[in-house]
């Protein structure tokens, strides 16, 4: 049984014009909250610590709640335009064919 979980939040914010990602960690009955501290100066190639690691649980959070603000994957307009495509130009003129 975990003793800790993690939750996430994404909203954005139009005062800044950007979208503000939050997680909280309750462990033991404490609630605690990510902040990044700091930047650090680093060399090409050097060793580098990730911001976090997240699990497949939290990692769909994440994304669920950045969707939920307002995100979509780059590619999605791509995909939106073929669906038009296929099912607004193609399939009705294919329909019209196979009736003859």
């Amino acid at each position: 049984m975990r003793s800790e979980s993690i939750k996430w939040f994404c909203s954005y914010n139009p005062a800044w014009g950007r979208y503000e990602v939050h997680f909280k960690k309750l462990s033991n009955g404490v609630f605690s909250f990510g902040e990044i501290t700091e930047f650090v100066q680093v060399e090409e190639g050097d060793d580098v610590k990730p911001l976090i690691r997240l699990d497949q649980e939290n990692a769909q959070e994440l994304m669920d709640t950045l969707w939920d603000a307002g995100l979509r994957p780059a590619g999605e307009n791509h995909l939106a335009d073929m669906r038009k495509m296929v099912f607004e130009s193609f399939l009705p003129t294919f329909c019209d064919v196979a009736k003859d």
